[in-house]
């Protein structure tokens, strides 16, 4: 038997996809020819420093540090998270400097900065980050407003975002639709309908085929909403990870789960959780 499941879930954030980029970039080791094995891992760590780079990532260690393995370690790490899968490397060898190299070719997802770019957008920025949100709040209001007339269209540009980001609108698909048409060229009008959207309706709706394995029945007592059931059968575990507006990963676990009891039709009557 099949069953589609559509769950929806009530959340307050959405998903964000990040820019996804080509690159293709040389990685070259130093020039001490430490034997192939090391001048080629030179090479490959200094071609993912550099597609970090391009992605956003400011990575100043060099090959050339005395502590290699930690660099090297670090700068995969940070590459694993930002290079896509199916990314390939091609050896072109040593080369007549002495030197190791090879290219990178592949995507790579790019990394959202936040930019400051007034005084009192960075005092703002810590105050937000103290959780003083009322004085925070009241900056962002000030160039929004245009109070202050002197003050660029850039810095109310970046007003308006930030007054969205940090969570301060209270009609936030109105202010995302504000922002869409007063900057209709910034590459964030995009990202920020999408989340207008959802904060008009956050229902997030998921979509699952299952089998009901019929030997997977546990017995015991099991409690679900008052009612006592003699049988489970975990028919759907699954996990959704979600990404707020800064990038950071939320896990949901999914679980479908049918109780009988011994008076229940396996295929016609069940509980859900």
């Amino acid at each position: 038997m099949k069953k589609l499941i559509s769950i929806s879930l009530l959340l307050c954030f959405t998903t964000f996809a990040q820019e996804v980029i080509d690159i293709s970039v040389k990685g070259i080791s130093d020039i001490k020819n430490e034997g192939a094995q090391k001048d080629r891992k030179e090479a490959v760590m200094d071609a993912k420093r550099q597609a970090c780079e391009k992605a956003g990532l400011q990575i100043k260690s060099k090959t050339t540090v005395e502590n290699f393995q930690t660099v090297f370690d670090y700068i995969e790490s940070e590459s694993e998270a930002l290079l896509l899968p199916g990314f390939q490397i091609i050896d072109i060898g040593y080369v007549a400097d002495g030197t190791y190299q090879v290219v990178l070719t592949g995507k790579i997802k790019t990394v959202v900065e936040e930019k400051i770019s007034a005084k009192e957008l960075r005092y703002a920025k810590s105050l937000y980050d103290r959780k003083k949100y009322s004085e925070c709040k009241q900056i962002l209001e000030k160039y929004i407003n245009n109070k202050d007339n002197n003050a660029p269209e850039a810095l109310q540009e970046e007003s308006l975002y930030l007054y969205i980001k940090w969570g301060f609108s209270f009609n936030a698909q109105e202010d995302c639709e504000k922002y869409a048409a007063f900057y209709p060229e910034s590459p964030k009008v995009e990202k920020l309908l999408k989340y207008g959207e959802f904060s008009a309706n956050p229902i997030i709706k998921y979509f699952k085929d299952f089998s009901i394995n019929h030997s997977n029945w546990i017995e015991g007592k099991f409690d679900v909403d008052k009612n006592v059931f003699k049988r489970q059968n975990i028919v759907l575990l699954d996990t959704l990870i979600l990404n707020d507006f800064s990038e950071k990963s939320t896990t949901i676990l999914a679980q479908f789960i049918l109780y009988q009891d011994n008076e229940t039709n396996p295929d016609k009557s069940a509980a859900f959780r």
